[in-house]
């Protein structure tokens, strides 16, 4: 990882714990002075942060409801506008049922969702 695609506040491995990034950890990173990994984007981690899985959808679809906004990711095998691209095992961002990206790991939905709503997606409890 590098530090410029984390966020003071996002989830990342350290070794076998998970870690919530700080300043600190973000110098080092910058001074290569540290390893963090991402974390793979799941079921169990949308989950996690307040998704709910849409039950009449094929193939998985979690959704989150943001006062007036709404967007949901799709879980594993789907295509994009037109069938143009076939993508097995990754976890695809549509808004308004348009594909807008790939989100592998569980700093970049957490960096998506305060770009869009100015918020931080925190762990539900």
């Amino acid at each position: 990882m590098k530090a410029k695609q984390i966020r003071i506040g996002n989830l990342v491995m350290d070794g076998h714990e998970v870690e919530k990034v700080n300043a600190r950890m973000i110098s080092m990173l910058a001074g290569n002075h540290a390893d963090f990994d991402p974390i793979q984007l799941t079921e169990e981690w949308l989950i996690k942060f307040g998704f709910s899985q849409m039950t009449d959808t094929s193939p998985a679809n979690y959704r989150m409801h943001k006062s007036k906004m709404f967007f949901y990711i799709r879980y594993g095998t789907f295509t994009t506008d037109g069938g143009q691209t076939d993508l097995i095992g990754y976890n695809g961002l549509f808004i308004a049922n348009k594909f807008v990206r790939v989100i592998r790991y569980v700093h970049e939905l957490q960096n998506l969702y305060f770009a869009l709503t100015g918020e931080e997606l925190t762990l539900k409890p």
